[in-house]
């Protein structure tokens, strides 16, 4: 049998991730993709843990990343050079850190981490620590 993650994905799937990566909001791409608004936050949410969603999404995002020419290393040098510089307006400097944000959140550079728990009966539990965007992360 196939592995997971070489699964064939639907043309809805695909458009929710090509939607989900411009914004990050797992419920408004699932709407928009076409699914119902009752069920949009839990098929998003699902549709963001199965293993070839995950595997498209991250190619999307590395492609971005090329095309776009950034990289985790360009953003890091960009912030290290508006920290150490001086006299430029600080507001242009927020815009500027403000996009450098949005770019790593678009193209995964500051994708959160999992970690997993095993409870008591052999529940398997995952944590993943919130980056401040909300749920629909």
């Amino acid at each position: 049998m196939d592995k997971e993650e070489d699964k064939i994905l639907t043309p809805k799937q695909r458009l929710f991730v090509e939607l989900y990566v411009v914004d990050f909001n797992a419920t408004q791409a699932a709407i928009d993709a076409g699914y119902s608004k009752k069920t949009a936050t839990e098929m998003g949410y699902e549709n963001l843990r199965k293993p070839h969603i995950k595997k498209y999404k991250e190619e999307i995002q590395a492609n971005l990343a090329e095309l776009a020419g950034v990289s985790a290393l360009s953003n890091v040098n960009y912030l290290k050079k508006v920290r150490d510089s001086e006299g430029e307006a600080m507001e242009a400097t927020k815009d500027k850190i403000n996009a450098v944000k949005v770019m790593n959140e678009m193209l995964g550079h500051n994708a959160p981490s999992k970690s997993e728990v095993k409870l008591e009966g052999g529940v398997t539990m995952f944590e993943i620590p919130k980056n401040g965007r909300g749920e629909d992360n």
